[in-house]
């Protein structure tokens, strides 16, 4: 008896010529129950696992749903060929273990043809140590050189795991007859199913790419209704693809303008899975679901996310944990406080640990004299604490990792002091101290080394958004967590360290945090603007409602000037009243297809500049939003625009100096044309400002560390390198010895952290180094000084006071 759903009828694609017929397997048997398909139509196989399906005018592959606790002896699909009707499957057994627990193994855009695969030596060591069952590439293997390797070296027999591929944009080649032939010929069907314990996962093509492919969206809904209807309801649904065009509730409904538009809530939605923006970010639906984005495993992000592979953990089916797992951390083990600056503090025991391919078993300590011995907990993803034995001058500390790696750490410290808390006084009220972001702060000192005051923990990880400081009081913003329990604004007191209040937030801050009078604003990752009062941390204002979350990542490189706070949606520049929340005006002027970068926008001269990733450099008026011009790069001139990445600061009267692509620019501000060109060196994709100290630009880069030009001659002046990045956060970049913020000057010397996480104190005459303080966690933002102290905060979620000393 045949087990044949009723079919969809789509037009005229539907012919009913053939009808093909197989045999699935398992141990030698026919297995019933199995979900076969012919790209349109889904049947099960019967009591003696025969399938037989109509086939459609569009046929190319038969393909199974490998059932729960299986997978296919060789690929889960076979290619139709011309009069051929019969095709076979065998079933092998694979049962992940964890009972109803299943790790699931996230990768995007990797978008390499060749050269180092250490990211996927991270991902097969975790996801083995871990027990993964199954591994996603949700696209953007890119071009046929591309596609050809992953095909080789990223495959389930290279990673240990089961792995599954899906069509990004790139992925559609131009030189092919139609856009998928070439991931047909390698990776097979462009959509299909498969089954792993309690969860149904559907993979789904881009719709669109660098060629036009031959499917269509229609045809994708129409299979998937069908699809949907054999899945078992207790089985939860999980939707794997490269593109997710809005980051709204429309997402819960496929294909609403096609014939079978698909209910997803309905079908058990429990999560989306994307890439395509190379960005991390989380976001939420009505129905509890969560759509996942993830930014390349083996580099930096667009919006200057870490590189990463996201491990999800669901438990019958349901999501539980949304894990980000950075590549490139080879068993780090760092004591972070007290650090070894400390001057006699005893507060709490600080120590990070991480590698990209083990998870950490155990962090030990022994306190000596008197051999106390604790057990650190986990505090965050990288850190780990416990109180300071009293009277201890001296710790060992052994931090063992699941691979059976163990490193040992050991410091010993000047006798126990009560010391008062930090004398500091006043404000740093945005990054880099201004809108302007020339970054100087008189501490009253005019050279220093540092010394550690506190250093606190504050729950998750930090990214891009420095420290800001006002009456006292620091607040930072810290990233989501993927289960939006940790993300916010914290505000610590300034002397001692302990924080005074916290507020949780929707999504994640990310760029910057500022501070208007005794309000405290801060935009997440979804758009939502808060102000929050600085002594309480009640909201004062919110707002909600600047503009549908479409398509392009929300960056949210913020301004405040004065009592103006300029944002961004996607389609729109927009200025606030930072007191009150309101619109003072918005300008709708927006390119398509491009974000905003995620660089220190700034003000100059009362121009706002502003730049849009690929596309333009913008200066807008500051009173009225109005533009007053835009910038494109021309062939064969020096780049400035697509991909900048340094803010642009105030020099002489009149102009803005930045440093673009190709080099460092001197623009009148108020026509945006070019004054002077001085070409330099250095992967210039980063996130910060640059510094001027007289005659002198000093910027920091992807790949050489801090350089410094001379403005009048136009030559190299020097070059600080730093060590290699513990994390990769530069877009389309591998490696390196990267600066992802820029320097500020703090008396008569600059300050900056870098991706290696150390913090750098230097001579802007020379570059050479007074101080240099490993931190143990990659320093993403900008540092923050006012008179008495420095702040930093870290990748790992840590907060430093530093004391400068004569």
């Amino acid at each position: 008896m045949r087990a044949i759903l009723p079919f969809v009828m789509l037009g005229c694609i539907l012919v009913g010529a053939a009808e093909y017929r197989g045999v699935v397997r398992e141990g030698g048997s026919g297995r019933a129950g199995v979900v076969v398909s012919d790209g349109l139509n889904c049947v099960k196989t019967d009591a003696n696992g025969a399938f037989v399906l109509p086939g459609h005018e569009r046929i190319r592959f038969i393909q199974v749903t490998p059932p729960a606790g299986t997978r296919t002896k060789g690929p889960h699909y076979k290619h139709v060929k011309q009069d051929v009707l019969s095709y076979d499957f065998e079933l092998l057994p694979w049962a992940p273990t964890g009972g109803d627990t299943l790790k699931v193994i996230h990768l995007a855009d990797t978008e390499q043809a060749g050269g180092s695969l250490t990211w996927l030596t991270d991902v097969s060591e975790y996801g083995k140590a871990v027990g993964a069952g199954i591994v996603f590439h949700v696209g953007d293997i890119c071009y046929a050189n591309g596609l050809k390797f992953h095909a080789e070296k990223v495959t389930s027999d290279t990673i240990g795991i089961p792995t599954f591929y899906c069509i990004g944009n790139h992925d559609l080649l131009r030189g092919d007859e139609y856009g998928e032939e070439t991931f047909e010929a390698l990776f097979g069907p462009p959509w299909y199913s498969v089954d792993t314990k309690h969860v149904h996962f559907v993979i789904l093509p881009a719709p669109y790419g660098d060629k036009k492919p031959r499917y269509t969206i229609n045809e994708m809904a129409a299979w998937l209704k069908n699809d949907l209807a054999l899945k078992d309801s207790k089985k939860t649904l999980v939707i794997a693809k490269h593109l997710m065009r809005r980051r709204d509730d429309s997402q819960l409904v496929f294909g609403a303008d096609t014939p079978t538009p698909v209910d997803l809530a309905a079908n058990g939605l429990e999560a989306i899975l994307y890439g395509h923006w190379h960005e991390n970010s989380v976001m939420s639906f009505k129905n509890g679901a969560v759509a996942v984005c993830a930014a390349p495993p083996s580099k930096g992000g667009i919006d200057f996310s870490p590189a990463n592979f996201p491990v999800y953990t669901f438990e019958k089916g349901k999501l539980a944990k949304v894990e980000r797992r950075y590549a490139y951390i080879d068993h780090l083990a760092k004591l972070v406080s007290p650090s070894s600056i400390a001057d006699g503090i005893r507060d709490e025991l600080l120590v990070n640990a991480y590698d990209s391919g083990s998870p950490v078993k155990s962090v030990d300590a022994v306190f000596v004299p008197g051999g106390t011995r604790r057990a650190l907990s986990r505090i965050g993803s990288w850190t780990w604490g416990c109180d300071f034995a009293p009277g201890a001058v001296g710790v060992a500390v052994t931090v063992t990792f699941d691979d059976g790696e163990a490193r040992t750490i050991e410091r010993t410290f000047s006798p126990h002091v009560a010391r008062k808390p930090v004398e500091a006084s006043g404000r740093w009220i945005s990054p880099y101290g201004n809108a302007s972001r020339n970054g100087v702060a008189d501490i009253g000192k005019a050279e220093f080394t540092l010394q550690e005051v506190w250093s606190r923990h504050v729950g998750s990880e930090m990214s891009l958004a420095a420290p800001v400081i006002s009456d006292g009081v620091v607040y930072v913003g810290t990233m989501e967590d993927g289960e939006f329990k940790s993300c916010g604004v914290t505000a610590l007191d300034l002397g001692t360290g302990k924080v005074k209040w916290r507020y949780g937030t929707v999504n994640g801050i990310r760029q910057s945090l500022d501070v208007c009078d005794d309000v405290v604003i801060a935009t997440d990752y979804q758009g939502i603007v808060y102000g929050l009062d600085a002594s309480t941390g009640k909201e004062r204002w919110k707002r909600s409602d600047l503009g549908a979350i479409d398509s392009m990542p929300m960056t949210h490189a913020n301004i405040l000037d004065g009592k103006r706070y300029v944002t961004n949606s996607v389609n729109k520049l927009l200025c606030l009243d930072a007191l009150t929340g309101k619109t003072l005006w918005e300008n709708p002027q927006a390119e398509a297809n491009c974000p905003q970068t995620a660089t220190a926008q700034s003000v100059v001269d009362g121009v706002i500049f502003w730049s849009r990733q690929w596309r333009t450099f913008n200066g807008y008026d500051l009173e009225t939003g109005k533009r007053l011009w835009k910038k494109t790069d021309v062939k064969d001139e020096p780049r400035l625009y697509r991909f900048r990445g340094i803010g642009a600061i105030p020099y002489k009267p009149g102009q803005a100096l930045l440093v673009g692509t190709d080099g460092v620019f001197i623009l009148n501000p108020q026509t945006g044309d070019v004054i002077k060109y001085i070409k330099s060196r250095g992967n210039k994709q980063i996130g910060g400002a640059p510094m001027l100290f007289g005659d002198k630009v000093i910027y920091g880069t992807a790949n050489e560390g801090l350089l410094c030009y001379d403005l009048e001659s136009g030559e190299q002046a020097w070059n600080q390198p730093v060590d290699e990045a513990l994390v990769v956060t530069t877009p389309y970049t591998t490696s390196g010895k990267a600066i992802q913020s820029g320097p500020i000057r703090v008396g008569d010397l600059g300050v900056f952290g870098a991706n290696d996480g150390f913090l750098y104190v230097f001579k802007p005459e020379t570059g050479e180094l007074v101080q240099k303080l490993d931190l143990g966690a990659p320093v993403l933002s900008p540092v923050s000084a006012v008179k008495g102290c420095l702040l930093v905060s870290d990748m790992a979620g840590v907060v430093h006071c530093l004391e400068p000393k004569p």
